[in-house]
């Protein structure tokens, strides 16, 4: 009897921390997507820009909105604007490393922050990544683009997250305006010494594509 009790208990047991387990993961998510929702976006950004501080790494903060998601909803409804941000995200997901971050910052806008390796350029990996995201919108058979904003965050910069989140939204926007499906990097104020390493397309500090 003891034993049909304990083993009882230790079923319930398991059953709540599966339940707990899950919802904690859940409260993570975005619901409707599946990817880091803004709250745990940020919160591994942070870790992630303090731990690319004390290794002396850079890493790359990409911002993205979609160009003609609303006339999908307009026209095929919300069902369908809702199946297009679900693939984006599915295959987005391979687009990047399983220690970056990939979120939903709400509606169609999302986020990207990884670190950027001693051999990579971050203009050809911001470009990789719209290129990516821009191929995946294409799958949908939508005609929906993206406009990205893309900043550095270097060595020895005292960018805050919010900081370096709102230049690229600003980027982002600008893209918007000026041309759509396209993208805009900018190095997030460099140190003097640092910038002097850097290739000359990076000392402009922006680019458009």
């Amino acid at each position: 009897m003891q034993l049909v009790k304990f083993g009882c208990a230790a079923a319930v047991v398991t059953r709540f921390r599966q339940s707990f387990d899950r919802e904690r993961l859940l409260a993570r998510r975005d619901w409707m997507t599946g990817i880091l929702n803004k709250q745990e976006f940020q919160r591994q950004a942070e870790a992630m820009l303090a731990s690319a501080t004390a290794r002396n790494r850079s890493l790359l903060l990409a911002y993205f909105d979609l160009d003609g998601f609303k006339a999908v909803n307009d026209r095929f409804g919300h069902q369908t604007g809702d199946q297009l941000l679900q693939c984006l995200a599915e295959q987005g997901k391979s687009l990047i490393g399983v220690e970056d971050c990939f979120g939903r910052m709400g509606g169609d806008e999302f986020a990207v922050l990884m670190e950027l390796s001693k051999t990579e350029g971050a203009l050809e990996v911001a470009k990789q990544l719209h290129v990516g995201f821009t191929a995946a919108l294409d799958n949908t058979g939508h005609g929906v683009t993206c406009s990205m904003g893309a900043v550095v965050a270097f060595p020895g910069d005292s960018a805050s997250l919010h900081e370096l989140m709102r230049r690229a939204d600003q980027l982002m926007y600008a893209v918007k305006r000026d041309t759509k499906a396209g993208f805009s990097l900018a190095g997030h104020a460099p140190p003097c010494d640092f910038e002097s390493l850097l290739p000359p397309r990076l000392q402009r500090c922006s680019h458009h594509s």
